[in-house]
């Protein structure tokens, strides 16, 4: 684990405030030494990388940041998952981090899209899931392979 942010975490003031974007130990930066790289590396900066580590060492975290960086900066974001199942789950931390900080509460800015459906955070149908702020979609869905 470290306690610190690298010196050009490029992190900005919100993100650091969302209490489930940055985990905290006595108040100070509590992230493990892979979400230590990635932020180093310029993960908040736009960089493209591939992250593989084993389970549990917080990659998922790094997608967030990833989005989040998105988001301020004016862009969409596409969150990719194996399953369904798996979809669903993300969809709803999706709802959880970014509805009312980053989005406004808009529930037409995020949007799930497996084999069972295309629906945004209010239940509603869509037609057009790549109008989206932030889309969580499996690898099967057909809106993917238009990316």
């Amino acid at each position: 684990m470290k306690y610190e942010l690298p010196e050009s975490h490029g992190l900005s003031a919100q993100t650091q405030a969302t209490v489930k974007l940055l985990p905290k130990a006595d108040g100070k930066p509590s992230i493990t030494d892979i979400q230590y790289e990635a932020l180093a590396s310029g993960v908040y900066n736009g960089e493209s990388m591939l992250v593989s580590a084993p389970t549990s060492t917080g990659k998922t975290l790094i997608g967030w940041w990833a989005i989040a960086s998105a988001i301020e900066a004016g862009k969409r974001a596409v969150y990719l998952v194996s399953h369904r199942a798996l979809a669903k789950q993300k969809f709803e931390e999706v709802e959880n981090i970014f509805l009312s900080s980053f989005l406004g509460g808009d529930r037409s800015a995020i949007v799930c899209a497996t084999g069972d459906g295309v629906e945004d955070c209010a239940g509603r149908k869509s037609n057009s899931p790549m109008d989206s702020r932030i889309l969580v979609a499996t690898y099967e869905n057909s809106w993917a392979a238009c990316l």
